[in-house]
């Protein structure tokens, strides 16, 4: 394999890992309290914190695949397949930075929507 099938390769999987889990995650949550999703204190707080924030991670996938298509369209309309190896390291760099700010985002809108876990255990007591 040469490196511009490697390159091609590096910036079509990030694309189909964001498009494949902003679909199932929008359309398809996975079931509340199971291993498959993301787990985090605001989204474990209830069954409708669960829907909500995995409803927001795919809606967030879905935008980030979408900026991270338009991206890698247009650094090959202007270089071709001759692109700098800085530019596609950029390139992949941004859709890691996509996918590492999907958890803490999520969890910024449902404690924005639903409060802190703190908070609901208080109005429980």
């Amino acid at each position: 394999m040469d490196f511009t099938s490697f390159s091609l390769m590096m910036d079509i999987f990030p694309l189909i890992i964001l498009f494949v889990y902003g679909y199932k995650f929008k359309y398809k949550p996975p079931k509340y309290g199971s291993d498959q999703g993301l787990r985090t204190a605001y989204s474990t707080m209830h069954e409708e914190a669960w829907k909500y924030g995995h409803s927001f991670a795919g809606n967030l996938c879905l935008l980030f695949g979408t900026l991270e298509t338009l991206a890698v369209v247009t650094k090959y309309s202007i270089y071709g397949f001759n692109s700098p190896m800085a530019l596609d390291l950029a390139v992949v760099g941004v859709a890691l930075l996509f996918v590492f700010l999907l958890m803490p985002l999520m969890n910024l809108q449902i404690k924005s929507v639903y409060g802190s876990p703190k908070d609901t255990k208080k109005k429980k007591k």
